[in-house]
């Protein structure tokens, strides 16, 4: 019921989430029919001069469209949860711009766990840089987090490596439909995560390709879903900077790995520099940092030593 009636308001012209968001917000009822949907628009429009109220015929090849959407995802074993259905994660309803619907394929709780690490980074990272997201992915899984990417190539994808490695649970959100798996390179990836008790969500319906706004959508429930950010490696104004933007807006705990002064230095972490001058993000660099992670996922409460993070980032890394 819930879904037939988030997907029809999607269906219907010039009408999009964040629409659909307001709509919810100033109706209490769920309508059964047409007329009653164009009296939902009618009564919003009180609030939103702008808002269009869909002609009765627009509303019935939405209501069409709808249904076969529903039913093509239930012959690909896509399942769908919308921001009215009980169970749908509160960390996903208090962020800016919600999504409204969720599809998805695999185990749903890992969405809804609250201990999540996201762990991301550039697409072409540095050798040093492929081998700390895998050994994080591989740490953290172990310690049974959730390992949460946009399933990237690069930083995203090796972190997905470790965390199966260590056999632990994966989730990933897409920048497009869930029967449209990108990049095609992590096609074969996506299935071992949900072999593996892992969950894979898209806010796109079927057929849907990745478009430029649809990254940075995916960029902000990456950091939604997880309850500590790490980035390992980042150029200045690469994608993951989206991601990391998101942790500060959501205040969510936002790490960043120090590397060795020699990669310090490349194009590769020209973005870790400036999280770290700025004093944006914490410094990632032992295993005690490590520890504080993972205690920061168990208590909000925790305040951690910012001060001298540039003098300790050109001292001290990891070893791996």
């Amino acid at each position: 019921m819930y879904e037939e009636y988030i997907l029809t308001l999607l269906q219907l012209p010039s009408v999009g989430k964040r629409t659909v968001s307001k709509i919810l917000s100033y109706t209490n009822y769920i309508p059964t029919n047409i007329e009653e949907i164009r009296e939902v628009f009618e009564k919003s429009k009180w609030h939103m001069k702008k808002l269009k109220i869909p002609e009765s015929y627009e509303v019935y090849k939405a209501m069409e469209s709808a249904y076969t959407i529903k039913k093509q995802c239930k012959e690909r074993d896509i399942k769908i949860i919308t921001t009215l259905n009980k169970g749908f994660p509160e960390k996903l309803k208090v962020i800016k711009n919600p999504p409204v619907i969720l599809f998805y394929k695999g185990n749903f709780e890992c969405i809804k766990e609250d201990k999540a690490v996201a762990i991301i980074g550039n697409r072409m990272p540095t050798g040093h840089g492929r081998k700390v997201a895998e050994k994080l992915g591989y740490i953290f899984g172990k310690e049974g987090f959730v390992i949460v990417t946009g399933l990237a190539l690069g930083c995203d994808e090796y972190a997905h490596i470790g965390g199966l490695k260590a056999k632990g649970r994966n989730a990933a959100a897409l920048p497009c439909s869930l029967d449209n798996i990108y990049p095609k390179q992590n096609k074969k990836l996506a299935q071992e995560i949900l072999n593996n008790d892992g969950c894979l969500i898209s806010e796109y319906t079927l057929g849907t390709e990745p478009f430029k706004g649809s990254f940075i959508e995916r960029d902000r429930l990456q950091s939604a879903l997880s309850k500590v950010v790490i980035v390992v490696e980042t150029k200045e104004n690469g994608g993951t900077m989206h991601t990391a933007n998101f942790a500060l807006e959501q205040n969510k705990k936002l790490y960043c790995y120090v590397p060795p002064k020699q990669y310090l230095e490349t194009t590769q972490t020209e973005g870790n520099r400036n999280l770290l001058i700025y004093k944006k993000a914490f410094p990632l660099r032992n295993e005690e940092d490590i520890e504080d992670i993972k205690k920061v996922t168990k208590d909000n409460t925790i305040q951690i030593n910012r001060t001298d993070i540039l003098e300790k980032a050109q001292q001290i890394s990891i070893q791996f």
